[in-house]
């Protein structure tokens, strides 16, 4: 079954903000890139997937399509998708 969370984050005192989401655990994806916004992820996969959607400050860091480099969690949320 396939169905759709939506994501909504926002940000104060940063630059530059990426939105990262990693599945049952394996490394980060990028979701979204802005200080502020609502996305929907229309590709959520039942069957007890695990999604992690995470904030990362990249103000100070290069962050890019493949990573975070190191840059600081803002924030996050886990979607269980049963």
């Amino acid at each position: 079954m396939v169905c759709t969370s939506t994501i909504g984050w926002d940000t104060s005192n940063v630059s530059n903000a990426f939105v990262y989401v990693s599945l049952n655990g394996q490394p980060d994806v990028l979701f979204e890139n802005n200080l502020w916004g609502t996305q929907d992820a229309s590709w959520i996969q039942g069957n007890g997937n695990v999604y992690v959607f995470a904030v990362y400050d990249c103000s100070f860091t290069t962050c890019t399509s493949s990573g975070h480099s190191g840059a600081p969690e803002l924030a996050s949320v886990t979607v269980l998708a049963q």
